[in-house]
């Protein structure tokens, strides 16, 4: 893998990642306003297949899509391969490479040396084996727990019944599920500000309550306008 095709990889994910933080907060705000609201319960239940069907798809989508990111397979572009990469190749990290790369997008010759100062590279591969570290700590969780729902109930019908699934599914917690993608969030972010900043890795520093707040309160949105027109044409 060259520098291009590791930054390539890095944008890849980072998409990847989004998606499915999008996904996952916007089927997550559906249910609680559903629960809720009662004025979007009623709109909501007056077309209800069709917002099953909605439902059911950013479902499908969030399995696949964390399966996707948590891939094993070493042709696979997940967030393992972005990892191995980082890892097996500090001299990308260096002052050196990022000199580099920032004369190549244009940055001033005369600032460079005093970027270059306050900038950050690993000396050895261990100063970044902790963003493997923290990798491990979710891949168990979704081997577990989440990969067989992708494998057996969305992927492929290997369940034999709705109670084989509703076990499965029983095994989830969905705010498990939105600490695992705020740390993907900050796994990437850490990983693309090294790359193009130089700023060194620390993890468990950024909050992405803002962020995700921002889905949330697009799909309120949306939901509380459906409510109103359907009021007013009532």
């Amino acid at each position: 893998m060259t520098q291009g095709e590791f930054w390539g990889e890095i944008q890849l994910l980072s998409t990847e990642i989004e998606d499915a933080i999008t996904i996952f907060h916007t089927y997550e705000e559906i249910n609680r306003l559903t629960v809720e609201d009662a004025e979007i319960y009623r709109v909501l239940n007056e077309d209800a297949l069709f917002w099953k069907c909605q439902r059911y798809c950013l479902q499908t989508s969030l399995f696949i899509i964390l399966s996707r990111i948590f891939d094993r397979a070493k042709d696979a572009r997940s967030i393992h391969k972005v990892i191995r990469a980082a890892v097996g190749h500090p001299e990308w990290f260096s002052k050196e490479a990022l000199a580099t790369r920032k004369r190549t997008e244009g940055f001033p010759t005369d600032g460079l040396n005093q970027y270059l100062g306050t900038a950050w590279a690993p000396s050895t591969p261990v100063e970044v084996r902790h963003l493997k570290k923290e990798l491990a700590g979710h891949h168990g969780r979704i081997d577990d727990v989440y990969r067989p729902i992708r494998n057996k109930v969305f992927a492929h019908r290997l369940t034999s019944n709705d109670q084989d699934a509703s076990e499965l599914f029983g095994r989830t917690n969905r705010v498990e599920v939105g600490k695992i993608l705020d740390s993907l969030h900050d796994l990437i972010d850490a990983i693309q500000a090294l790359y193009v900043n130089g700023t060194r890795p620390e993890l468990g520093k950024r909050s992405y309550n803002e962020y995700n707040q921002r889905i949330r309160a697009g799909t309120e949105r949306i939901l509380r306008k459906l409510a109103a027109r359907s009021t007013n044409v009532a």
